[in-house]
């Protein structure tokens, strides 16, 4: 059993998924700071229950992911209850400046449309496209069958494109 705790292993799971973390909440917030605030919340959690992890069950990005997924729910029931924050409150001010500005740039297009797509849809593309999860990583992960990732995400896929008007 690996101690993810121990400076050395943290590091090395640190810097090298880092991005991936970070990648997971941005593409469910769509807010720089939110996200930085997420993946710190994440990797303390990592260091605090870094002994608890155990490559005999799932590899790290599968545990990190898992960590990363009750943050977020953390997180969506910390606002639902009303809890906000002074960064939570600037944070959507400035989401709904941004909103105002009609930009016409191919990022913000995909950002939108990733937006517009349902939790699931936009958690399989995310996980296999931006972070490089397989089919089945991905199943494992969200309890449900390799065939319905990839359906899933092929049905995805075309509505981005449509959307897209590629």
């Amino acid at each position: 059993m690996i101690d993810l705790r121990k400076e050395k292993a943290f590091k090395m799971v640190y810097e090298h998924y880092y991005d991936y973390i970070y990648n997971y909440f941005y593409y469910h917030t769509f807010q720089r700071e939110v996200t930085e605030d997420l993946t710190s919340i994440t990797f303390m959690k990592v260091l605090e229950k870094g002994n608890l992890y155990d490559e005999e069950k799932a590899k790290v990005v599968t545990w990190l992911l898992t960590i990363a997924k009750n943050v977020w729910v953390d997180h969506l029931r910390k606002k639902r209850k009303g809890i906000i924050s002074m960064d939570d409150l600037i944070d959507r001010e400035m989401q709904e400046d941004k909103d105002r500005y009609n930009q016409v740039d191919e990022q913000v297009d995909i950002q939108r449309i990733l937006f517009e797509l349902s939790e699931r849809e936009r958690l399989i593309i995310v996980l296999h496209y931006y972070m490089n999860l397989s089919y089945r990583e991905i199943a494992m992960q969200l309890n449900i069958t390799e065939k319905c990732v990839s359906v899933t995400a092929s049905r995805t896929l075309k509505k981005i494109q449509k959307k897209l008007n590629i």
